[in-house]
């Protein structure tokens, strides 16, 4: 028997839920413009931002499948162009496909998740795959934005994927830690702080 997608991927299943689904919906309202064109990666924190968004005229670059269908609702207010690769069992596709795919865009903001942030490491993933997308998608993003949920501050994952200089933006909710937002702060990077 084939498993359905919606349960397999079931954002609601997720025990930081309602923080993600609170980080996207400050990001829709606050940080998306109409007119934007964006990068939106793969993973549940970038991806929380889609069911929220109520802008008319966006165009939206990803490499989740999930991302994806989650746009399939507000397809007649927006262009959605995804980027194909190898799809691995998150949702996402990674891989030189997708790659070659995002260096060809320009978008004006990239939308990213992570698994742990660290001062000492920047922000980790578990794929090693994913480092070098994630470098393609920022060189070619005007403003790069990372959307954690507290759980994630102080995590070490496997591979770095971001400094904590290729940031701009860092957008949280209220149980980061006092001191890891202060430290974030003092080297510049804008810190928007989502409440309860």
């Amino acid at each position: 028997m084939i498993p359905r997608l919606s349960k397999l991927y079931d954002p609601e299943l997720d025990l930081n839920y309602q923080k993600k689904s609170s980080i996207g919906r400050y990001v829709a309202a606050n940080l998306i413009s109409e007119g934007d064109c964006i990068t939106v990666e793969a993973g549940s924190t970038a991806s929380s931002l889609v069911p929220f968004l109520n802008q008319t005229n966006l165009t939206i670059l990803t490499n989740g499948l999930l991302t994806s269908m989650m746009v399939a609702p507000i397809i007649r207010n927006v262009t959605l162009i995804c980027s194909g690769g190898i799809l691995i069992e998150t949702g996402a596709f990674i891989g030189p496909q997708a790659e070659d795919f995002f260096s060809k865009y320009k978008v004006k903001k990239v939308f990213f998740g992570a698994q742990g942030l660290t001062v000492e490491d920047g922000f980790t993933d578990p794929t090693p795959l994913y480092m070098r997308l994630k470098q393609v998608m920022k060189q070619n993003s005007e403003k790069v934005i990372v959307m954690v949920d507290s759980s994630k501050i102080g995590v070490r994952s496997l591979v770095q994927v971001l400094s904590i200089a290729d940031v701009d933006t860092i957008v949280t909710d209220a149980g980061a830690s006092p001191e890891m937002i202060s430290i974030l702060q003092n080297a510049g990077v804008d810190i928007r702080i989502v409440p309860d």
